[in-house]
Formats: structure tokens, C-alpha cells, sequence
């Protein structure tokens, strides 16, 4: 799809940055209630290796770089 985050240098609609405070928000929800996010809390591992790449800005979806593993080879 052209207009795919992937296929435009992964412009953002959503940013790593602002789903990194979301899944924050739910895991500290969720702690709240005694209920384990041990997934949510991978996925904020994954997204602040992706802020820490420098890619905070860029869309969510570029976290298929940390998963395929090409994140390292940038």
C-alpha cells in the first residue's frame, strides 16, 4: 500500500513515542489491578529500544525493525 508508514520512511501517525505512553498507561492500569501485562511490558522494551535508536518520532509500526532485526543494522 503507498501510503503504508513502511513504504513512506515510516512517517508517523502514531509515534513510537506516544505508544510507548500508552502501553505505560495500560501497564501501570493493569498493575493497579493485580493483572499481568507480561506482553505489554515486552512491547515497551521494544519501544524504547526504538527511542533509544533515535526513532521516537517516527510511526509505531517501525517496530517491525526491532522484531526482524534490521533496527541493529541501521
Amino acid at each position: 500500500m503507498s501510503t503504508a508508514a513502511s513504504n513512506n520512511d515510516f512517517a508517523p501517525t502514531f509515534t513510537v513515542e506516544l505508544a510507548k505512553k500508552d502501553i505505560g498507561l495500560a501497564i501501570a492500569a493493569a498493575k493497579g489491578t493485580g493483572t499481568p501485562l507480561h506482553i505489554g511490558e515486552h512491547v515497551e522494551q521494544l519501544l524504547q529500544r526504538l527511542i533509544d535508536a533515535g526513532d521516537a518520532g517516527k510511526d509505531c509500526s517501525i517496530i517491525v525493525k526491532v522484531v526482524d532485526g534490521t533496527l541493529e543494522q541501521q
